[in-house]
């Protein structure tokens, strides 16, 4: 069994605005490359692919010469090398807890302990962090009808809105490192919860 050439599959993607993730096109990929595997069965070059992507999977063509000097591909391990190329290319990093407000995949950030209908347990940003406990501080001090109060929040610097908070234990800085921690992967461009 022998590499005797490459099949160069175009990788296209767009980027999910909510993860910021990659989203492949897996249906054209397959289609390229079952279109190339044919082309080289039937003794033609697989044709250029025309399309635009800065991302491409090289699939060694698998196969050996015959008695008469022919070239006999081996379809069975070529699809099995691509669905190796494939998974590798769309199954990205593992991580800890989502964000949620951005929906981003954390390794570290910030965990609440605020208990509200609809609060977030888990903020990414530390700028998201601040505006959620201005919003939480001015509507309480509205609620008890205390104007003063909810300006002063308004007007708060980001430090003291901080200071605020972890005084009375609302939040924390954590990370996850291990791989028992790990809850959630970017699969296709999407984050995936996996455990």
């Amino acid at each position: 069994m022998s590499n005797i050439t490459y099949i160069v599959v175009p990788a296209p993607y767009h980027i999910n605005e909510k993860t910021g993730g990659k989203v492949y096109d897996l249906s054209f990929m397959r289609s390229y490359y079952e279109r190339s595997i044919k082309m080289l069965t039937n003794g033609s070059t697989p044709a250029p692919f025309g399309i635009p992507s800065d991302e491409y999977i090289v699939i060694p063509t698998m196969g050996y010469f015959d008695d008469s000097s022919q070239i006999v591909y081996d379809l069975k391990a070529m699809q099995v090398e691509y669905g190796a190329r494939v998974k590798e290319l769309t199954i990205g990093e593992k991580y800890g807890r989502k964000c949620d407000i951005t929906g981003e995949g954390m390794l570290d950030g910030f965990y609440l302990e605020y208990s509200a209908p609809d609060s977030p347990s888990y903020i990414a940003n530390e700028s998201d962090l601040i505006a959620f406990i201005r919003k939480v501080e001015i509507q309480e001090a509205k609620d008890d009808n205390d104007e003063q109060r909810a300006e002063d929040m308004l007007m708060a610097k980001a430090e003291e809105l901080k200071t605020l908070w972890y005084e009375q234990e609302l939040y924390y800085w954590t990370e996850w490192t291990d791989e028992d921690d790990m809850q959630y992967q970017m699969i296709n461009g999407e984050l995936v919860k996996i455990q």
